[in-house]
Order: C-alpha cells, then sequence, then structure tokens
C-alpha cells in the first residue's frame, strides 16, 4: 500500500513537472518576477528613505512624488474591509475556521475569547457550523475508506474458493 501510495505521488510530481512545459520558459518567469519584485523593493526603499530623511505624512509624501506614490500603489489606509470584519473574531481568524481545524476545542475557543452579544453568538454559531462540516467531511472519508477496503477483501475471498474449484 505504501509503494502504490508513494508511487503515485511519484508520478502526480512528474505530471506536474512535465505538464508545466518549457524549463526556459519557467525560468524566464521567474526572473521577470523576480525582477517586478526587486523593482518594487527598490521602490518601497527609497520611500523609507524619503519618510526618515524629511519625516513627511502621507499626504505630503503624495503631493511632493505623486509619481512615485503611484508606481509603488501606495494607499493612505488599508480599507478592503478584510481587517474590519477580522477583528470581531478571536486573533482575526473567523469563527468558522477556529470550528472547522479545532473542533469542540475552537469552539470553546471562540465562545470564551468574545464578549457578550451577537457578534459572539454569530461566531460560535459559525464554528459550530465548521465543526460540523469537518466532522461530516470525516465521516463520508472514513465509511468510504471502510467501504473500499471491506469491498476490496470480499472480492478477494470470493475469487480464491472459486479458483480452488476450477482446479478441482
Amino acid at each position: 500500500m505504501k509503494r502504490y501510495l508513494l508511487l503515485s505521488l511519484l508520478m502526480l510530481t512528474s505530471l506536474f513537472v512535465f505538464a508545466s512545459g518549457d524549463p526556459g520558459k519557467l525560468a524566464n518567469k521567474f526572473t521577470q518576477k523576480q525582477t517586478e519584485v526587486n523593482d518594487q523593493m527598490f521602490k518601497m526603499q527609497e520611500i523609507d528613505r524619503i519618510l526618515r530623511d524629511e519625516n513627511l505624512t502621507y499626504q505630503q509624501l503624495a503631493e511632493k512624488y505623486p509619481d512615485l506614490v503611484n508606481s509603488a500603489n501606495l494607499a493612505p489606509t488599508v480599507d478592503d474591509g478584510i481587517f474590519d470584519k477580522a477583528s470581531d473574531s478571536p486573533l482575526g481568524i473567523p469563527g468558522f475556521w477556529w470550528g472547522f481545524c479545532l473542533g469542540l476545542v475552537g469552539i470553546l475557543i471562540v465562545y470564551l475569547s468574545m464578549d457578550e452579544g451577537a457578534d459572539r453568538k454569530e461566531q460560535v454559531k459559525n464554528a459550530l457550523i465548521g465543526c460540523v462540516i469537518w466532522t461530516g467531511l470525516w465521516l463520508i472519508f472514513y465509511f468510504v475508506f471502510w467501504g473500499v477496503l471491506f469491498a476490496s477483501t470480499v472480492d478477494a475471498a470470493t475469487e480464491i474458493p472459486a479458483a480452488l474449484a476450477g482446479t478441482c
């Protein structure tokens, strides 16, 4: 069984390597991405140096160096909504993932770490849903695994007497 698992993992890895195409193209993509990252880091270092030397605020920096701010894709605040919702749950992790990954312990962590109110009730409910989904997935895997194992042993058990009966 371990050999088959190892062999299938090896075949899957080689499939990804060979399906990805020409290794030269991959190297060029890597070099291109590396150049983009280096350029962005250089811009950020330049902005950091300007902020330290001239002691500017974001608004002053945007007025004095608009090209640098635009090319670095800087924004005055992080306002994409992710952090607003994350502050409602423990460690910024939604309750669903606490329940999904840690089960009953995750539900308890969410319940004990949050203050009374609608937010706590909602996050505990999400943690419970996550725990139920994980349990359902585990049970499906468990029954499928044992079903396949049982089916293969039943097939083997019925084939052996049939083979012996044919030899007589």
